[in-house]
């Protein structure tokens, strides 16, 4: 059964620990993820609650952050394309694991709020492992468990549920991908247009309907 569990992790074990320390009314959610040639992961990352020049001054300081690039400039919103350094690269593989895909990170204050799909419990376990043994502060706030039998629970169809399930265990959300969208769509027997739609809405509704904490269960 699918599972989504939440994860808090302080700023010092992953990323911009600095810059939350020196802007602590910022928030920073990683919109997406490019991953270049060479392998390295490069999210963009939306920043809120800080003028531009003191969020380029943060991020140019952070330990952390090897280049940033402004995108946008919405004047209380800016868009940047940043290039991490190795223990983000490392820490974004191994929370997802082989078979998980990161649904939102977010940080503020001093840690960050990361929510992860898995196909299972034991891919969980697994990914939460892998994380203690190789020293990463990890905890687990939340975990729910998506009913098969329930999709509509969390605003999502059956036909968008098996979408996700699929791209989620065929490696399609990994860094980087073990399949493309169209391999992936011969594999469940439709278009990849259809498919790009059912993972686009199923994907969107998914994030927004369990954005807000439930009832959890023990990991």
């Amino acid at each position: 059964m699918a599972t989504i569990a939440t994860f808090s992790v302080p700023a010092r074990s992953l990323a911009l620990s600095g810059a939350l320390t020196a802007l602590p009314s910022a928030s920073f959610v990683c919109e997406s993820t490019v991953v270049s040639g060479s392998g390295t992961t490069t999210p963009l990352l939306r920043v809120t609650g800080a003028s531009r020049e003191a969020v380029e001054d943060a991020l140019a300081a952070d330990a952390s952050v090897e280049a940033v690039t402004c995108l946008a400039d919405h004047s209380t919103e800016f868009l940047y394309r940043v290039e991490w350094g190795p223990e983000f690269d490392f820490f974004a593989r191994v929370l997802p694991g082989s078979t998980g895909s990161v649904l939102s990170a977010r940080a503020s204050g001093s840690d960050w709020s990361i929510r992860v799909l898995y196909p299972g419990r034991d891919a969980l376990s697994t990914a939460h492992e892998t994380c203690l043994d190789h020293g990463i502060d990890v905890e687990v706030e939340t975990v729910r468990d998506l009913d098969p039998d329930r999709p509509e629970r969390f605003g999502i169809t059956n036909e968008q549920r098996e979408a996700l399930l699929a791209a989620c265990e065929h490696g399609y959300f990994d860094i980087p991908r073990r399949t493309g969208l169209r391999e992936l769509a011969t594999d469940i027997g439709i278009s990849h247009q259809a498919l790009s739609e059912r993972l686009r809405r199923g994907h969107d509704t998914l994030i927004t309907e369990t954005l807000a904490d439930g009832d959890s269960a023990p990991l």
